[in-house]
């Protein structure tokens, strides 16, 4: 890339199968990449071409670093995976192995030529080895995985690995901060009081203990071991005294979870625990063995067996005896800590009913959830219990929703319950009646735990959401305008910061995130059809924590756009188009209307009637004039106001005739009619002022008295009556009046136009038209029947396109040509110069390819080029001249390229020295850029063409004295260009020319002064001075 990554060139194809795994670069140019099998690449050219070099080895290059120029490190594992370090110091020519490590590694970043960092390869529990300048030693990030990625700053670094790790060190690496980490398993979740929480996490057969106190935005490794080998069951806090339960071990916290040990080992594999307190547990097993503590862990026994195992047993709060359990298919109660077992509810009351989860919140009220169906997702069910138990009712939830996992309450009134594909409940009113909750998943969701203060749930993929208190209103449909603009507002109520996305395109936000409270306004981008069975969807959020407490959506809000719509063959229209003539004398059009609003339809069009049927029925008759008309349909619509159609029906074939092709007037004038049949607009216009017109403009038919006024002059004139008809040819009726010394007989001579143009002309061309020549002959023109030019000449240059006619008068007898016909093509569209293909790297070189942006029929390049794509290496203006395929041309505006380091000059001023009387060039000096002289350019005798005159090195003055000019006989243009550094030079500066002073004698007396303007700065004046020596001279003007 050499635009800051907006577009990217492939530079390099790798011809194997070895991956290349990192590149360094040690200035704009030079670089180097590594790739498997001991292969260095390296460019000279800014990336542009890769030469391959090789060390004797076939370890797998996995990174390469440079401290500096001169100094760098690579880093290889092996095929064993060992690791091994190369280095070099003197910019990549040689390298040598430094040290072999005893593992992999895979990145190298330094904080100095010693004091580096390389990662280890090898899924270790967080180590790397820790550079001091000679060795390289091994460490380790206690409490993590395996560490993927470094970076580094200054003092800081930052270190990112498996588990979502980021953790930080602003001394160089001596020390190490953990960020965060969250495992990609989650088997238990549980909280000791508001944020602070605890979560059982696994990652490469590790079992972990997380915790949190910032309500999961982060979490931290609590306890670590690899030993444990089986999942995690359960997390139950009393105050400090908490206890982490996995199927095969419990772990124990008596300082709110900072140190955790384990228990006296309990002989079975664990299913299920309940503690009443810190002190009393319940644990029941696969295999049907119960056991229970009542010394914290200090001691386990047995309490009962059974031939089943319980998926589920919970301490009854406020009693140390009563627990609550559930099967499959059953409920169970018992009053003395499992030795008596009652079955207290089961699936023959309820059907195919499979139970999840079992909730307690008092001795007598307790839930529990399932689902109904051997087949997922099923439907959810929810049991309430009574009297210890031993009372159960299904609710009726009075929605239809998945399978639920587990449910929860935070005291008698308020609960929640979640369930497959992402399903959440809630109830304010103990569970009588539930309402769905918003969430931005379709993902099973297996448990929800509350922390006193929030509930979190938790995902089958192992993501913990916590739910915040957001309020949205409306919550499930919004109504928005149908038209572009329209607008619709959500009001966020509570607390917490939100984001918010919506689905579809054609709408937009006013903004995506916030704290509420706060309102979000959705506007449409674009005008909206008829109702779909939309899918349109407005989500509301809250903000994304880590990878493990994620997006939650509180509201997923449908769009219902109001709308107004008319279609016509299943095309939307707001203009309806009628033919003229339609298949009979009264014809129909049916369009289909789609509306949110009620409607009743009116017009006011006495040609067109309105029927509204299943369809919309619009009749209209036949349109006889040439001339379209239009009209509107109106819909009065109850909550969306006036909407409207309108209705434009084209005019007929035009015609157009006139009762007399020309009038012959007598010398004392007089009037004549002219009638007019036809069907479209007309407008008439007269030559000469003696012929007047009654009316001038119309429609359809028409009568018009021509008026002539007396004609005092000898010999004949001629005048015109120019009609100009919509739809129509222009054309004119020549009106002929005699003279008083004209006869009455025939003209004896012609007027004709000789040369009419052939073909039509390209803009820009010019025809000189000639009448026939003859002694004593008067010449009027006439373009478009305004008379331009009279005269003895019987020439006319024409430039416009138009209808020209001549009028020849003799012998007081005039005569008038024929209408000649000139007509253009429409101009060439200027060429537009573009860059096709190619670049110019300064001091490096290249090619650009030129082109059009348009296609023409042939080119002629200010290179002499004649194709359509020119190359070019270095700096210039180019430009091009094109034809098309009528043969007219059109030339492009100058396309500058610059090849050089050194932006394009400036001249300052071109002027005289006065001591030498030669032409001065001065110039501004460019600072900062890489300048190493200026060339200097005149043209010469041949226009365009400009030779180089002296090069001034960049630290010499900025003015050049031409010695070859003299300013007393002629003026002279001057540009200048730049070299660079590499010596490439810039496009050349705007030309400036010199002024020019001359003059002669006047005619008649005086002196005539002539000068060449100035060129290169826009001059707005020019003061003149006169004296009687150069050293007297004076403004005069």
């Amino acid at each position: 890339t050499t635009d800051g990554g907006q577009t990217w060139q492939k530079v390099y194809n790798n011809p194997t199968s070895f991956y290349i795994r990192s590149v360094a670069f040690v200035s704009p140019s030079k670089g180097f990449a590594v790739r498997d099998k001991g292969v260095i690449l390296k460019t000279t050219d800014a990336g542009q071409t890769w030469l391959k070099d090789s060390l004797p080895t076939l370890s797998s290059f996995t990174d390469i670093y440079f401290v500096d120029a001169t100094t760098g490190y690579i880093s290889a594992k092996t095929d064993e995976m060992m690791g091994e370090i190369y280095k070099t110091t003197n910019g990549g020519v040689n390298w040598n192995m430094e040290q072999s490590l005893p593992f992999s590694v895979s990145r190298l970043a330094f904080w100095g030529a010693s004091n580096g960092i390389a990662l280890r390869d090898d899924y270790s529990g967080g180590g790397y080895f820790k550079y001091n300048g000679s060795a390289w030693t091994l460490d380790t990030l206690k409490g993590t995985k395996t560490l993927t990625g470094v970076a580094t700053a200054a003092s800081y670094g930052v270190l990112i690995g498996d588990n979502s790790l980021i953790a930080y060190t602003t001394n160089a690496g001596s020390s190490w901060n953990i960020l965060n980490i969250a495992p990609s398993v989650v088997s238990a979740v549980g909280f000791s009081g508001p944020g602070t929480g605890y979560m059982i996490g696994a990652e490469y057969y590790t079992y972990d203990i997380l915790k949190t106190t910032d309500g999961g935005a982060t979490f931290q490794v609590a306890y670590s071991k690899s030993d444990i080998g089986t999942p995690g069951i359960k997390i139950q806090f009393f105050g400090s005294t908490g206890y982490a339960v996995f199927s095969g071990k419990i772990f124990k916290t008596t300082d709110g979870g900072n140190v955790w040990n384990a228990t006296s080992p309990v002989p079975i594999t664990i299913s299920g625990v309940s503690f009443a307190n810190a002190n009393l547990g319940f644990i029941n097993g696969l295999s049907g063995d119960n056991y229970i503590t009542t010394d914290g862990g200090v001691t386990f026994r047995n309490k009962s067996n059974y031939p089943f195992s319980f998926k589920e047993a919970e301490f009854v709060p406020g009693s140390n005896n009563v627990i609550m359990a559930i099967t499959d298919n059953k409920i169970y109660q018992t009053t003395d800590t499992g030795t008596i077992l009652n079955v207290v509810g089961g699936m023959f009351n309820y059907g195919d009913t499979t139970y999840t989860d079992l909730f307690a919140l008092d001795i007598n009220t307790m839930y529990v959830c399932g689902k109904v169906g051997w087949m997922n997702p099923g439907e959810g069910i929810i049991l309430k219990g009574t009297a210890m138990g031993t009372g159960w009712t299904k609710i009726n939830l009075g929605i239809s929703v998945p399978g639920l996992n587990a449910i929860r309450f935070s005291d008698a009134s308020n609960g929640y319950a979640v369930g497959n594909n992402g399903t959440i409940i809630k109830t304010m009113d103990g569970g009588n009646t539930w309402t769905k909750v918003p969430l931005m998943t379709s993902e099973d969701l297996k448990d929800i735990v509350y922390d006193g203060a929030s509930w979190y749930v938790v995902t089958v993929t192992n993501e913990l959401i916590k739910l915040v208190p957001l309020n949205v209103t409306p919550s499930q449909l919004l109504s928005i305008g149908y038209t572009q603009g329209s607008t619709a507002t959500v009001n966020l109520t509570g607390t917490g910061s939100w984001n918010a996305f919506v689905n579809k395109p054609y709408y937009s936000l006013n903004k995506t995130s916030g704290t509420a409270p706060d309102n979000i306004i959705l506007t449409a981008t674009k005008s909206l059809l008829k109702e779909r069975d939309t899918s349109d969807v407005l989500y509301v959020a809250v903000p994304v924590g880590t990878s493990v407490v994620r997006n939650v959506p509180v509201a997923m809000i449908k769009v219902k756009h109001e709308y107004f719509c008319i279609e016509a063959d299943t095309m939307k229209i707001d203009t309806l188009f009628l033919p003229s003539s339609p298949y009979n004398e009264f014809s129909q059009v049916y369009l289909h209307v789609y509306s949110s609003s009620p409607y009743t339809v009116s017009e006011n069009i006495p040609w067109l009637t309105v029927g509204n049927d299943y369809e919309l029925i619009v009749s209209y008759q036949k349109n006889d004039s040439a001339m379209t008309r239009q009209g509107v349909i109106n819909f009065n619509t109850q909550s969306l106001g006036l909407q409207t159609l309108t209705v434009i029906q084209g005019g007929a074939q035009v015609r157009f005739s006139t009762n007399e092709a020309s009038f012959t007037m007598p010398q004392e004038g007089g009037k004549d009619t002219l009638y007019i049949t036809s069907n479209t607009r007309w407008t008439l216009k007269t030559s000469h002022p003696w012929v007047s017109l009654s009316k001038i403009s119309g429609a359809g038919n028409g009568m018009v008295v021509v008026t002539v006024l007396s004609n005092t002059l000898s010999w004949q004139r001629v005048a015109l009556i120019n009609i100009f008809a919509e739809g129509w040819v222009p054309y004119s009726i020549p009106v002929m009046q005699e003279g008083t010394g004209s006869g009455q007989g025939t003209c004896t001579h012609q007027a004709i136009i000789l040369n009419p143009p052939a073909d039509t002309l390209c803009v820009g061309d010019s025809v000189l038209l000639t009448a026939n020549p003859g002694t004593g002959y008067l010449y009027q023109w006439f373009i478009d029947g305004i008379s331009v030019l009279s005269g003895m000449n019987n020439t006319l240059m024409c430039r416009k396109a138009g209808s020209y006619m001549v009028s020849v008068t003799y012998n007081n007898c005039t005569v008038l040509s024929s209408v000649v016909k000139v007509n253009y093509y429409p101009p060439v569209p200027i060429p537009e110069i573009e860059i096709k293909s190619g670049s110019l790297v300064p001091c490096m070189g290249g090619s650009i390819d030129l082109q059009t942006r348009q296609t023409y029929a042939a080119y002629k390049w200010s290179t002499g080029e004649t194709t359509p794509v020119i190359s070019v290496t270095k700096s210039g203006h180019y430009q091009v001249e094109v034809t098309d395929e009528k043969g007219c041309k059109a030339k492009s505006a100058d396309f500058e390229v610059n090849a050089s380091m050194a932006k394009t000059p400036e001249i300052c001023l071109v002027n005289v020295d006065r001591l030498e009387n030669k032409n001065a060039v001065i110039w501004k000096r460019a600072a900062g850029e890489k300048i190493k002289s200026y060339v200097i350019y005149k043209e010469t005798t041949k226009a365009g063409e400009y030779l180089p005159q002296d090069t001034i090195p960049y630290n010499e003055y900025n003015i050049y004295v031409d010695p070859n000019s003299n300013p007393d006989i002629r003026s002279n243009r001057y540009r200048i260009t730049a070299i660079d550094s590499c010596d490439f030079e810039s496009p050349a500066s705007v030309v400036h020319k010199t002024m020019h002073l001359t003059l002669n004698q006047r005619y008649g007396g005086g002196v005539n002064l002539i000068w060449e303007n100035y060129e290169g700065l826009p001059i707005s004046s020019y003061i003149i001075y006169h004296g009687d020596s150069p050293a007297t001279m004076e403004p005069l003007v």
